[in-house]
């Protein structure tokens, strides 16, 4: 659970927020049946990142990731 483990670098999140996040990071990986270390710790800083300025619904952040999934492994 990337969210999670990184989640006390950033700041104080409910275990709401912490599984709303989570959820949209797992949709954004779905399709993927490997994810690097590095690629699963970006993904989530980008997840976190854009919560963490404001960025609340979920449609725009599962699309955060997304493109910021596509950049990393295109």
């Amino acid at each position: 659970m990337p969210i999670r483990s990184m989640a006390s670098n950033f700041g104080v999140y409910s275990p709401i927020d912490l599984n709303f996040l989570q959820g949209i990071y797992d949709e954004a990986t779905v399709e993927l049946t490997a994810l690097d270390d590095m690629t699963m710790t970006d993904i989530a800083q980008v997840l976190l990142d854009a919560h963490r300025s404001g960025v609340r619904d979920r449609e725009e952040l599962l699309g955060i990731a997304t493109s910021a999934l596509y950049r990393r492994t295109a």
